[in-house]
């Protein structure tokens, strides 16, 4: 590596071997004697080549396996220098010294458990803050500043505005922990900024300290630990160019640990899967004290399979719960002290504690918790036996990081199982494994320059320098004085050399940097002066706090089933904003669904099942994790051993009946397989999530253009899906293929008008100030947005980000070099070909396109045997109505029961008094219950509690009258007495059917139209 970049923990080793000072020795010695202090008896790996090089206080990046200790590889040693210090007089300032940032609140709870131990032995303090800290604590923090913070990057980019921040003269250690998880997002960015920003105001030299469990680009990560860009020299009083040595250690951990894995095939829906866990479960309890995570991709799938496991699991030693992000503070935290037990795992000993106790006391049970990724990263959840993962984790770092969870020790395996049902899954999951037996691990992609988390910045140093905050000056009143009568001022020379000393914007433009000032400038959230080239704070301060996060707020929509009136699932306000129209058709946990109507005051999407046939129904997709290409490759590679014969699992038969389908062929790494017809083609294409993307892009937005017909698109990480109503032929996706033109200016030119570019925008715009942070996201105020704002860093910065995220122009322009080099082969079957005899012309596709199809609900065979969707509904409907409860109330004299309308007899009477006046009303409607009361005891009643009552009566008349079809129709959702009469007026006495459906035409009646009333 270059002299600017990082070197190898090899490098570093030959560089103190020549370098090797008395100081270096004594230091080293007593951080060995601090971990014999604490009680470990034993160094890991990545323990014993930490030391030396924090002991000499260099940057570094510690990579090791999870379970391996490396948050105590990092934070003992430091621990024990600034102890040292401390004690020994040489360090008497207060402030804080260190400061660990970690990407989720949970690990603040978790590290502040297990500091606070390390750090009182020493006599230092620890605390954390976050967003929940309260106003009591932040104050008491600010007046007595721990030596210790833990934090989270968005409260440590609030701290730098604050009165907090004076606390960081004194700041001599930085510690960002799970750096995987914020390297290849914005919020990493962010972080990169306030680094720099916090290392301003410290007097001291800053190490910075970096861990991570995966990563698979070591360069770009010790870069973002530390980096100083060329810009330093000359602005050498900025930042991390302030006599800082540019060297950055790279400490690895490179024995690969152990994944004991099986991948289990279950050719059933998610139900039965679930069904097949439970009983693994059962079958392979070793312990009555051990602990089962069960990993999913989404919140739905977590939500549903636990729900699931409630009710068949049957066992009172084993409990059930749910974590994900969805979920209150207080339920997660719960959760996770129910996992940790009384027997967490003991890093010192390289035990787990209680090992041998014997206690007959301790409580039977096995807890076992569905989650996300949630639980992925370095939580202390205690002793975890088992490892369970519903479909594939699509991603290296993602098997690494969930099924690592397991067994949290790097001496001994993993213990994990993939249970999936489908054949992608299954091989994917494979290829996974294999790969993870290598060490190799998805390279993460950074985000260059990215405008919007600039301009937050940027609004961060007017703050700074309106609060008379300073680099390295401790006397705060005389600098805050200065700051006044110099003015607050930045100048774009200052903040443009600042931002250059982070990796991420090491390419940033002055013009970058004056075009947000402008937009920031309209907004009046800066005032800024193009012709001196300096800004100042305006309205900034609440801009700034209310765009701390780069993690958008996503809201979510209870989506409700109005047959069975239940609560189904979420659906987040992105979707519900781009495709919540009353009458379309989506996808929620397998099934179809048609709106009735978006509540947005309740937040919540009134549906119905939908069992007909829709063409193009949108399909949520919005948590699932991209498949890189390296693993759709290897999943290809893996295809063509199988079909050779190399390669014998269960995955075998589908992929062996493909092969045969597609005429002795299979689409792998090195061929694609195109099955087409007029109005339907699916390429099959092993290429990953974001060059099949981008190619469906190209190929939609070009063939549109030929044909002037809208090609609708979907595709996966292994096919891409072509339709419409025109003839898409060979010859327009060759073309496509062999055409010279510019890819990316293409797709940015595809972008326009779609769901993807239209909620960056709302997001971005969001950030720059432009919409408020509470708004409910409208794509057609995003469209506008676009039309008004398309030459300015609002769209600029969203073109970046969906292309970033969603599209590689790199690697697809080199897939389509190799389609015309012929490297990657073409295969085209007609799938009209032996057809002739399907009345649905479609059955010829292949077992192999049926995924993308069976997802997007395409072609007659989508759906096996469907009833209509009127007979479908009242089948639910009535079985809805006929569990109803209702109160019958006797009006003569008042006496109740509760009765289910399946159970109630056709002519209803009081069980007392044998009346005939018997009112039915909800069972826990006390307040009518309780007016019938007084009328019959002939008490005084005031106008509400007659209304009720007069309300009742009319109940006990259609009682009297209909009988139980009464009682059926009053279970209607939002159906009252005065509809209940009408219905029942005029359909009594038809088929039960007849009148199952006007009900349910009632209670849609009252869902799409309550928007309206006035409560």
């Amino acid at each position: 590596m270059d002299g600017k970049g990082s070197h190898t923990i090899d490098q570093y080793y030959y560089y103190y071997s020549t370098n090797y000072t008395t100081n270096a020795r004594e230091i080293e010695s007593k951080i060995l004697r601090m971990f014999n202090r604490l009680g470990y008896a034993r160094l890991t790996s990545i323990q014993r080549k930490s030391i030396p090089i924090l002991a000499r206080r260099r940057d570094s990046l510690i990579v090791a396996p999870t379970g391996s200790g490396k948050t105590e590889a990092a934070m003992i040693p430091i621990l024990t220098m600034v102890a040292e210090a401390y004690h020994d007089g040489k360090d008497k300032v207060k402030g804080i010294k260190v400061l660990y940032i970690t990407p989720l609140r949970a690990l603040n709870r978790d590290m502040l458990r297990r500091l606070v131990r390390y750090a009182e032995m020493l006599g230092l303090s620890v605390d954390v803050r976050h967003g929940d800290t309260s106003s009591y604590r932040r104050r008491k923090m600010q007046d007595t500043p721990p030596d210790v913070l833990i934090t989270t990057p968005e409260t440590l980019a609030i701290m730098l505005v604050g009165k907090m921040a004076r606390a960081f003269h004194a700041l001599e250690w930085i510690v960002v922990d799970e750096l995987h998880e914020l390297l290849p997002n914005k919020r990493g960015a962010h972080l990169a900024l306030s680094l720099e920003r916090v290392e301003r105001l410290s007097s001291r030299r800053v190490v910075r300290i970096g861990l991570s469990a995966t990563l698979g680009n070591l360069d770009t990560a010790a870069k973002f630990i530390s980096y100083v860009s060329n810009y330093a020299d000359i602005h050498d009083d900025v930042g991390r160019g302030r006599g800082r040595v540019n060297k950055c250690a790279v400490i690895v951990d490179d024995s690969l640990r152990k994944y004991d894995v099986d991948v289990v095939y279950v050719d059933a829906p998610i139900a039965e899967v679930a069904k097949h866990i439970i009983e693994y479960i059962k079958r392979n309890r070793r312990s009555s004290r051990e602990s089962i995570l069960v990993f999913t991709n989404t919140r739905d799938e977590a939500e549903y399979i636990a729900s699931i496991m409630h009710e068949g699991i049957n066992d009172p030693t084993i409990s059930v719960d749910v974590h994900h992000g969805s979920l209150s503070r207080e339920v997660r935290e719960e959760t996770e002290s129910r996992l940790r037990g009384r027997d967490g795992y003991n890093y010192k000993s390289n035990m787990y504690e209680d090992e041998d106790n014997n206690n007959n006391d301790i409580v039977e049970q096995t807890n076992v918790v569905v989650c996300t990724s949630s639980l992925e990263l370095g939580i202390d959840v205690g002793s975890i036996s088992t490892v369970i993962h519903y479909g594939s984790p699509r991603q290296v770092s993602k098997m690494a990081q969930r099924i690592g969870r397991s067994r949290h020790r790097s001496t001994e395996s993993a213990k994990g199982v993939i249970f999936t049902n489908n054949a992608d899954d299954e091989i994917e999951a494979l290829a996974i494994l294999k790969r993870l037996s290598k060490g190799d691990v998805e390279e993460q992609r950074v985000h260059e320059s990215p405008l919007d988390v600039l301009a937050h910045h940027l609004v961060g140093l007017a703050l700074e320098r309106y609060n008379g905050i300073d680099a390295g000056d401790d006397n705060h009143t005389s600098n805050s004085r200065r700051r006044k009568e110099e003015g607050v001022e930045v100048s774009v020379e200052e903040a443009l050399a600042l931002v250059r000393q982070v990796y991420q914007f090491r390419n940033t433009s002055i013009d970058d940097v004056i075009d947000c000032l402008e937009l920031l400038s309209k907004n009046g959230i800066v005032r800024f002066d193009r012709d001196r080239l300096v800004f100042k704070a305006a309205k900034a301060r609440a801009y700034y706090y209310d765009n701390a996060s780069m993690i958008p707020d996503v809201l979510k929509f209870d989506v409700v089933d109005t047959v069975s009136n239940k609560v189904i699932g979420s659906l987040d306000q992105e979707f519900v904003g781009d495709y919540g129209e009353q009458g379309n058709i989506f996808i929620l946990k397998g099934m179809q669904w048609r709106i009735l109507a978006v509540d947005h005051a309740r937040m919540r999407v009134n549906v119905e099942p939908y069992y007909a046939i829709s063409m193009n129904v949108p399909y949520w997709s919005g948590e699932m994790i991209p498949v890189d290409h390296k693993t759709a490759q290897l999943v290809g590679r893996m295809r063509r051993l199988v079909v050779q014969g190399r390669i014998n699992d269960v995955v075998s038969k589908v992929l062996v009946n493909a092969y045969r389908e597609l005429g002795n062929t299979i689409p792998d790494d090195k061929r694609l397989v195109i099955e087409y017809s007029p109005n339907l083609v699916i390429i099959h294409a092993c290429l990953g999530t974001r060059i099949n993307n981008t190619l469906a892009s190209l190929l939609s937005t070009i063939i549109s253009s030929k044909l002037g017909y809208i090609v609708n698109v979907r595709s996966d990480p292994y096919r891409i899906m072509l339709s419409s109503t025109a003839r898409i032929g060979k010859k327009h996706i060759m073309d496509c293929f062999m055409d010279d033109y510019d890819l990316e200016e293409i797709i940015r030119v595809s972008l326009k008008d779609t769901h993807n570019l239209n909620w960056s925008i709302w997001n971005v715009a969001k950030r720059f100030g432009l919409v408020d942070t509470n708004a409910m996201y409208s794509k057609k105020i995003a469209r506008m947005i676009y039309e008004r704002y398309a030459n300015t860093p609002i769209v600029r910065e969203a073109l970046r980000e969906v292309l970033h995220e969603k599209y590689d122009i790199d690697g697809t322009k080199g897939i389509i070099e190799c389609l015309r080099n012929g490297i990657i082969k073409m295969v085209w079957k007609d799938v009209r070909e032996g057809a002739e005899s399907n009345k649905d012309g479609y059955a010829s596709f292949s077992s192999l396109a049926e995924p993308i199809m069976e997802r997007n609900k395409v072609g007659v065979g989508a759906c096996s045997n469907p009833l209509s969707n009127e007979q479908a509904v009242i089948e639910m409907v009535r079985d809805r109505l006929m569990k109803s409860k209702h109160r019958l109330v006797c009006l003569k004299c008042a006496s109740s029961s509760v009765v289910e309308v399946s159970n109630a007899p056709e002519h209803i009477a009081c069980l007392k008094c044998n009346s005939r006046i018997v009112a039915a009303i909800h069972p826990y409607d006390d307040d009518t219950y309780n007016a019938i009361l007084l009328k019959v005891r002939n008490a005084r009643l005031d106008g509400e509690q007659e209304r009720r009552f007069r309300r009742a009566w009319k109940a006990a008349s259609l009682v009297h009258t209909f009988g139980k079809r009464a009682l059926l129709v009053l279970s209607g959702y939002g159906v009252g007495v005065d509809t209940a009469a009408r219905i029942l007026r005029d359909y009594a006495y038809e088929q039960e059917d007849v009148l199952l459906k006007r009900i349910y035409e009632a209670e849609r009646q009252y869902i799409t139209t309550r928007g309206f009333w006035d409560d």
